[in-house]
């Protein structure tokens, strides 16, 4: 397995990415609290349907996973200032997949954050695979259901991304940036990952490794 799938994939050969929005979808300052971890994994390929209405209120507290990341893991961040900062680990240049990019994961209680910065050192892709960490709206990773997930994003922007059976949801904020959730064989969202919307639904329909 390569560093990069490992990074963004459920299991090889299934599906390629995992991918809240504070909706308002604006990235705040989050101080870190006691988040629980979670396991890995990833989506694909995929058709899509498009829904553009207004964003819904904000009805999580502590620290949420929005369109931007997560501070201090937010969209555009360099490498260097979160290394001099100590909020990296587990930093390693990509050797197989997306080489020259770069892959790392968050500290303490950010530990299932997973990074991937592109070689100008710009953070591109924030994933959330925290059970502890919820969007502003209160979706979670092994607890929130496809059909909840649809509730909640209802008057968002947004994509309803399927391959093979497997369901991905793309919510997009007025930024241009957006949040894919992937959903498990259960029917839950198990991750989701922060990036620009055109970039993620490029990437799942088009099936490519998430460079």
């Amino acid at each position: 397995m390569t560093r990069m799938r490992t990074f963004l994939s459920r299991r090889r050969g299934a599906v390629s990415l995992a991918a809240a929005a504070l909706l308002v979808f604006a990235c705040g300052t989050q101080s870190p609290s006691q988040p629980t971890t979670s396991d890995d994994p990833a989506p694909t390929t995929a058709a899509a349907t498009t829904a553009t209405v207004a964003p819904a209120t904000s009805t999580a507290s502590g620290p949420i996973f929005t369109a931007d990341g997560i501070a201090p893991y937010t969209l555009g961040a360099t490498l260097a200032s979160l290394q001099a900062g100590g909020h990296v680990t587990q930093v390693q240049a990509n050797t197989e997949v997306c080489v020259g990019n770069t892959s790392a994961r968050g500290t303490g209680a950010y530990g299932d954050i997973r990074l991937a910065f592109r070689n100008d050192g710009k953070l591109y892709l924030v994933t959330n695979r925290s059970t502890s960490i919820p969007t502003a709206l209160g979706a979670r990773n092994g607890t929130t259901t496809y059909t909840e997930l649809k509730s909640l994003y209802a008057s968002t922007p947004h994509e309803e991304l399927a391959q093979g059976g497997r369901k991905l949801y793309l919510a997009k904020a007025d930024s241009g940036r957006g949040i894919l959730f992937d959903i498990d064989d259960a029917n839950k969202v198990f991750t989701m990952s922060a990036a620009d919307s055109a970039y993620l639904h490029d990437a799942v329909v088009n099936g490519t490794d998430f460079c």
